[in-house]
């Protein structure tokens, strides 16, 4: 009887640290996928982050070479500095380039000016290229001091 109890005490003992060796094996692997995707987050940001400079660089070109109009490369700086700067600090670097996409945000764009009467595009544009005038200058240098700002990679 003693014996039968010696046994079963041992089977239970090679039980429990085989459960143990399992469990530890399981917890490495998920251990090894999590240090895995956190490096995926990671790269995806890093990567991201490089598209997104190219694109400023691209765009703040395309406005310094007349290729993009001034208020829509403002517009589309903006909404790319706003990601290149989460907390909020594109405007105090950028406020003429911010100041123009203020002034001409509540314009309608893309389907919804093509909605609009002709008279109302033509007021719409008298009143954007002034903006555009007004802001030019300061806009264009500052088109020159973003490309700067993030150099190639």
């Amino acid at each position: 009887m003693k014996l039968l109890i010696i046994v079963l005490g041992l089977l239970a003992v090679l039980l429990v640290a085989g459960l143990a060796w399992y469990a530890w094996q399981l917890w490495r692997g998920v251990w090894a996928k999590d240090t895995a995707n956190s490096q995926a987050v990671v790269q995806r940001q890093r990567d991201a982050r490089a598209d997104q400079i190219n694109s400023v660089r691209v765009l703040a070109k395309s406005m310094l070479d007349g290729d993009l109009n001034v208020t829509e490369g403002a517009i589309r700086l903006k909404v790319l500095l706003d990601h290149l700067y989460p907390d909020g600090s594109g405007e105090k670097h950028y406020p003429d380039l911010y100041a123009l996409y203020n002034a001409t945000e509540h314009m309608p764009r893309g389907r919804a000016r093509a909605q609009q009467p002709p008279a109302e595009i033509r007021k719409l544009d008298e009143q954007r290229e002034a903006l555009e005038a007004q802001y030019r200058e300061a806009v264009l240098r500052q088109a020159r001091e973003v490309r700067d700002a993030f150099p190639a990679q």
